[in-house]
């Protein structure tokens, strides 16, 4: 199966979004579990297994608590997005060693554009349209990364 958008949509959905909802709080292992659960799905996923843990605590790693800061969402956010950023680094050395003259690649960019969202989760739309626009942002950022020469898919 490829790399969906939907199957993050639905990851967020439940591992992170819901806990707000109800009052609770977030942290980056519940976005590390929800990008896990989305990259072990792949076609062509990392085949050291231990290398989508060791990018779900790279993740963590990455983070402080969230939230830690107050008034400082924009240096948040570019520490939130320089996680993803880790994350595909080392989603990248699971994978095998290419062949002569092919190039891997990790993911293109700071990180997942979050920018683009911040309309959709102002309008106060349901939960799963809120997941489904930031899955939508982390898939495209993380399907710019290359294995051997072919996509993440």
């Amino acid at each position: 199966m490829p790399l969906l958008p939907t199957k993050l949509a639905t990851e967020i959905e439940n591992n992170v979004l819901n806990k707000t909802s109800g009052g609770g709080s977030v942290t980056s292992q519940d976005w590390a579990n929800a990008l896990g659960n989305y990259f072990i799905q792949g076609v062509n996923p990392p085949t050291i297994a231990a290398s989508v843990a060791g990018a779900k605590s790279a993740f963590v790693a990455a983070l402080p608590p969230l939230g830690a800061t107050p008034g400082l969402e924009a240096a948040n956010l570019l520490t939130f997005k320089g996680a993803f950023l880790q994350f595909g680094l080392v989603i990248l050395s699971g994978y095998p060693a290419n062949p002569a003259g092919v190039v891997s690649t990790p993911p293109i960019g700071p990180g997942p554009i979050f920018e683009s969202t911040f309309g959709v989760a102002m309008s106060n739309p349901p939960i799963p349209t809120i997941a489904a626009a930031q899955a939508n942002v982390i898939h495209t950022f993380f399907i710019t990364g290359t294995a051997n020469a072919l996509p993440w898919s």
